[in-house]
């Protein structure tokens, strides 16, 4: 129902506009927007983590939120704190 809802929204907004971009937004875009702004926010890769439930770092990179460098950066950086180092 909701789905069914959301997807006439979008489909009406899309013809509105004559914007066919609204058709690919899902309810994974609003997850993907959420964690891009909590981490613009607080700079910490860490926090937002937590935030979505993920427990490895590694998991962002189904997300593509972040580049490579950053994700590196971390995962040495909780590497380093579980090793007590």
């Amino acid at each position: 129902m909701i789905h069914r809802a959301f997807y006439e929204t979008r489909k009406s907004l899309s013809r509105k506009l004559q914007n066919p971009n609204f058709m690919k937004i899902t309810f994974k875009t609003f997850r993907h927007w959420k964690a891009t702004i909590e981490y613009h926010r607080t700079k910490d890769i860490l926090y937002v983590k937590e935030l979505l439930g993920h427990k490895q770092l590694l998991s962002w990179l189904a997300l593509g939120c972040f580049d490579w460098a950053v994700i590196c950066m971390a995962t040495r950086l909780q590497d380093s704190v579980s090793a007590g180092t």
